[in-house]
């Protein structure tokens, strides 16, 4: 019982750490700024007609990945 009772604490203790870090690190002001300029691409591509090849942030590059311009198009 001792044994469940620390593997318990163990995982409760490094979880809450590792969840925690990936919880703020969207808060990063780098971070921040690189889903500002992804924001400010895909208005260019969706108003302007730009061609884009390229997202920064992997969350931006999954959803929107699909308006990317081909470099074999040109």
């Amino acid at each position: 019982m001792w044994f469940v009772l620390g593997l318990n604490q163990e995982i409760n203790t490094y979880g809450d750490i590792l969840a925690e870090r990936e919880q703020w690190r969207k808060w990063d002001d780098e971070y921040q700024v690189r889903l500002w300029r992804d924001q400010r691409s895909l208005w260019q591509i969706l108003n302007q007609r730009y061609r884009i090849y390229q997202f920064e942030t992997d969350e931006v590059r999954r959803r929107f990945g699909h308006l990317l311009a081909c470099r074999e198009d040109d």
